[in-house]
């Protein structure tokens, strides 16, 4: 085992790194936080990212945003009937991403946007502006994401401003 992490998925991630090393002089590496793990239980629950202490050793205080929404608010899972858990995401005071949890029915697949975007670096901009079919249970993804920004959409700036144009249109 190259790794901390006794996962299939993460000796195969290390053994991408040794060949692109190896074999193509790529640079590659693979931290803890990236590789996703699963607890394949009923529900399922999913993580990717910073572990609670390793978020509160780095972020302490109210340097972290934690943004959850319940499966009971997502309509596929009305429409299933089956409304258990729910998804969070902690960020940073910029909304960089530092860790996702999911609990509920195919935790193990929707965790791969976070995934992803803890990878890539994506913003939750581009996760919340993303067209996602409906009815799905991954609109749960696109919903927590966009709930960052709503105390924003709702503040006081924007409701002046709002009401200004108001005032100006016929």
């Amino acid at each position: 085992m190259a790794g901390r992490e006794a996962f299939t998925h993460a000796a195969g991630a290390h053994a991408s790194i040794v060949v692109k090393q190896a074999l193509f002089g790529l640079p590659a590496k693979v931290t803890k936080q990236m590789i996703p793990w699963v607890t394949y239980t009923d529900p399922e629950l999913a993580h990717v990212g910073m572990t609670k202490a390793e978020r509160d050793v780095a972020y302490p205080g109210d340097a972290q945003r934690t943004l959850e929404i319940p499966f009971a608010e997502v309509d596929r899972a009305r429409c299933e009937d089956n409304r258990v858990g729910r998804i969070r995401v902690v960020t940073d005071r910029k909304g960089r991403i530092l860790s996702a949890d999911i609990l509920g029915q195919h935790a193990g697949e929707l965790i791969l946007p976070w995934v992803l975007a803890i990878e890539q670096k994506i913003p939750l901009s581009k996760i919340a502006s993303t067209v996602v079919p409906y009815p799905t249970r991954s609109e749960i993804t696109k919903r927590v994401a966009g709930s960052y920004f709503t105390p924003q959409l709702f503040s006081q700036r924007t409701r002046k401003l709002v009401s200004w144009i108001q005032r100006l249109l016929p």
